[in-house]
């Protein structure tokens, strides 16, 4: 129910928790959910761990957001603390964790809005840098100002031949954050998907560049190193990309 209003029929969950298909480990799988019938739990999975888990008798619901590699055991770890803090009897006490907890939270409330750092790198706005051939297709890359965002950048990019999974389009230009929020806008290449973007000029020549989607979890980080006519690119995923390449001005 929201404000009165009731979105699913009458019955709905206690329906979905009757029998199912069953599946590995115990569970069952019914109306796109994995259901635990011992603890009267139902669970979305995602990709990379993405999880909602709902519990109607405890009137819970856990959402588990971030990204877990499958070669990794974090998940594992994490789920049976998640049900069993649902059950009856309490978990233990646990200071250094709640200590933890405290910290951050106390962080994230002292937490301000990062400086623009956009004139930090005044040296090498407008300019093409050219680059040498590379995994991703990149071809050339130019940052401008953007006359109507103070706190972001214009990225131009061009892309190569060897840009397959951008077929479509030559170039793409791109708003970018440079005051720690990242700018949100539309790809027409990934049907729509919304792709963030920020920056910073961690000196007068270094530049980083974080770009993710943040529905498929995938997040890429750039890191230019400007001197004189030559740039050097460092470029990393988080999944296992993690390529250097260099470019030079563009006369």
């Amino acid at each position: 129910m929201i404000a009165d209003e009731r979105l699913l029929p009458v019955g709905w969950t206690k329906q979905l928790l009757a029998e199912g298909l069953r599946a590995a480990f115990g569970m069952q799988y019914r109306r796109g959910f994995w259901i635990n019938p011992q603890q009267g739990i139902f669970q979305a999975q995602g990709r990379h761990g993405q999880m909602i888990i709902v519990s109607p008798k405890d009137r819970v619901v856990m959402v588990a957001t971030g990204k877990f590699n499958e070669q990794t055991t974090e998940w594992y770890e994490l789920y049976p603390l998640l049900t069993r803090s649902m059950n009856e009897t309490p978990l233990a006490d646990n200071p250094t964790a709640q200590h933890k907890l405290n910290t951050v939270l106390a962080s994230i409330a002292r937490a301000k809005p990062e400086p623009n750092s956009i004139q930090i790198g005044q040296q090498w706005h407008g300019k093409k840098w050219q680059l040498d051939d590379n995994p991703v297709g990149m071809s050339s890359i130019e940052l401008t100002p953007d006359s109507g965002d103070a706190g972001a950048m214009n990225c131009r990019v061009e892309w190569s031949n060897q840009a397959a999974w951008r077929p479509q389009s030559a170039g793409s230009e791109w708003k970018v954050g440079f005051d720690g929020a990242y700018r949100l806008q539309s790809d027409p290449q990934q049907n729509g998907e919304i792709l963030a973007l920020r920056g910073r000029w961690l000196d007068a020549n270094t530049l980083q560049l974080q770009a993710q989607y943040p529905s498929g979890g995938m997040k890429w980080e750039y890191e230019m190193r400007f001197e004189g006519e030559s740039v050097a690119v460092s470029l990393t995923d988080n999944e296992v990309l993690d390529v250097q390449f260099a470019g030079h001005l563009n006369q």
